[in-house]
């Protein structure tokens, strides 16, 4: 693999309006997951899965609640180391010096996105 330019992509303020949605939905989900943590018992098991028919087939302890805000946040985060390297995504088109500044200013905006709808 070609050796890619290392650019600094500026911030716009579509950018910034979008980690700082991301960031608030973020903090919203562990709100939300710890409101509803304290207020179990420790003995309370939750239902984790349903099937088919909608029917409760897997209870888990009020500890699986912190589960989706973990993942969520380990995504958000790493999402957030990744999108700081453009030049180590893959692309569809070969990267010239003309098109990169281009082509990495749509992949971290891409990358924002998830980030927001994660």
């Amino acid at each position: 693999m070609r050796s890619r330019p290392k650019i600094a992509i500026p911030h716009t303020g579509i950018d910034r309006s979008l980690e700082v949605i991301g960031v608030t939905l973020l903090v919203a989900l562990w709100v939300v997951a710890l409101w509803a943590y304290k207020d179990l018992s420790n003995g309370t098991s939750i239902p984790v899965h349903f099937n088919a028919q909608g029917a409760v087939d897997r209870y888990g302890s009020k500890n699986t609640l912190l589960l989706l805000p973990i993942i969520a946040t380990a995504l958000y985060w790493g999402l957030t180391l990744l999108n700081k390297y453009p030049e180590s995504y893959n692309y569809l088109r070969p990267l010239t010096p003309e098109n990169a500044a281009a082509e990495y200013t749509k992949a971290t905006k891409m990358i924002r996105l998830l980030k927001t709808s994660l």
